[in-house]
């Protein structure tokens, strides 16, 4: 199973995250669907940039006292290491 193919940059369309044109970008590069990608960051900007674009996050909650912005939306998952990641995906069926 292969999870990552290749690297994709905001810088290649100087754009940055959270707006809305690097997840598009990833999603044309990867030719890939919005319900079918996912981003993985400790960041929620991030989470909730991706989401507002239609894909999947999985939230790295790194600290117990973490909080996850207060905008009414929720990622996909949150785990606490990417050690969690494989079998989210693996029950997915990424």
């Amino acid at each position: 199973m292969v999870f990552f193919k290749d690297i994709v940059s905001g810088h290649e369309i100087k754009s940055f995250k959270p707006g809305q044109a690097v997840y598009h970008h990833f999603m044309e590069r990867a030719n890939a669907e919005a319900s079918a990608s996912w981003l993985i960051s400790s960041n929620p900007f991030d989470v909730l940039g991706s989401m507002a674009s239609g894909m999947n996050a999985a939230w790295i909650k790194r600290d117990d006292g973490s909080l996850f912005d207060p905008w009414g939306e929720r990622p996909t998952v949150t785990i606490t290491s990417l050690l969690e990641l494989h079998s989210i995906l693996e029950k997915r069926d990424c």
